[in-house]
């Protein structure tokens, strides 16, 4: 084996709820004549191959097995003592000031965690937050139950204060300090690329509750996995071999999540890194097969299809997602049992939303982040 090839992390496993009944609590939709209906086992425990890194791994460290409506029992300390925040009388449409805003920078996955950062800071620092119009144009019509309010009419620039990462590192701190008064009764507007992970990551569960795909996303997804299932039972009878062990039950399914496109040059220049490749894609398939033997089945997606569908081309347990949008393509990983991702904040999501076991890679970066 030539080069560094990244070792494989993982997560624990949580239990989890199939994304028909998480998201709606129906029952799914009646299946075709004759087709079978899509059936998902429950996530599995597991133990990490090998202890990870903080760096990579900072935001599974609060992940629990106590279910999904299990309230956070631990807070992370707060950048100012509650004793010292302030408010204040002066208010700002009804709003309580300061009020914080975040106009969204980069694409679906990082304004999905700018909007993550506005809820934690509402959460922790009770702080009066609101969604600018460009963010609920962006997110709305995927993600329609957000509770977060929204900006009141047009939004003028003018009239927020910048307030971003201090210095050269992601460093979003003075932004906490606004959210406690200290800064002053203003409007305040978050730069940067806010994507603060160590503020978010204990309200998993009611994140994922906000991240409620719509029916219509949700409805083709159903549909899109029912194909995979039937698929994968074809190809496991042509080969004399068994859905599983015992002969029935539906396969496991891995979301594999791969970022290329303008990553591979960003990550370069920001991080020094390198994205993992084939040797990586195929380890991180091969502990899933290993894992559940003659029963797995992989939904693979990529801004970049071309070039996973040549890398793996060979793999027949592994179904491409259609590429319809970043919308369907979440919904679509995040319904799966278990997640593989490379890096991005878009892998991040699928993993995150999914809620079972994560496999990435421990990519060495060279220089700070």
């Amino acid at each position: 084996m030539s080069g560094h090839v990244p070792p494989l992390l993982t997560t624990p496993s949580l239990p989890r709820t199939p994304l028909y009944q998480r998201h709606t609590g129906l029952p799914p939709s009646p299946t075709p004549s004759g087709a079978p209906p899509l059936r998902r086992p429950p996530a599995v425990n597991s133990m990490p191959l090998t202890p990870a890194s903080d760096r990579l791994t900072h935001f599974h460290s609060f992940y629990n097995a106590k279910g999904e409506d299990e309230v956070p029992s631990y807070m992370p300390p707060t950048v100012v003592p509650p004793t010292r925040w302030v408010k204040y009388k002066r208010q700002w449409h009804g709003f309580q000031m300061p009020v914080i805003t975040c106009q969204p920078l980069g694409r679906f996955g990082n304004v999905m965690g700018e909007y993550a950062t506005l809820f934690a800071l509402r959460r922790m620092y009770n702080a009066s937050v609101v969604v600018a119009p460009a963010m609920s144009s962006q997110l709305n019509g995927t993600f329609p139950h957000l509770s977060l309010p929204r900006h009141p009419g047009p939004f003028q620039r003018e009239q927020w204060r910048p307030v971003g990462k201090v210095g050269a590192l992601y460093n979003y701190a003075l932004v906490e300090v606004a959210a406690t008064g200290l800064l002053g009764p203003h409007l305040f507007v978050m730069t940067d690329y806010a994507f603060e992970i160590q503020l978010f990551k204990i309200y998993k569960e009611e994140l994922r509750r906000e991240f409620r795909f719509s029916d219509k996303i949700q409805s083709e997804v159903r549909n899109y996995l029912q194909g995979v299932q039937r698929k994968h039972e074809r190809i496991a009878h042509s080969t004399n071999s068994t859905t599983t062990s015992s002969g029935e039950g539906p396969p496991v399914l891995v979301g594999l999540h791969v970022r290329r496109t303008d990553y591979v040059k960003h990550a370069k220049k920001m991080f020094g890194a390198k994205l993992p490749g084939e040797e990586y894609f195929k380890r991180a398939l091969n502990y899933y097969r290993a894992k559940f033997p003659n029963n797995v089945a992989f939904v693979a997606a990529s801004d970049d299809m071309a070039f996973i569908q040549s890398k793996l081309k060979t793999e027949k347990d592994v179904f491409y997602a259609p590429g319809k949008s970043a919308s369907f393509d979440m919904a679509l990983l995040s319904s799966c049992n278990h997640s593989i991702v490379t890096m991005g904040s878009y892998g991040f999501w699928t993993g995150f939303l999914a809620g079972g076991e994560v496999v990435y890679p421990d990519v060495k970066l060279y220089s700070d982040y």
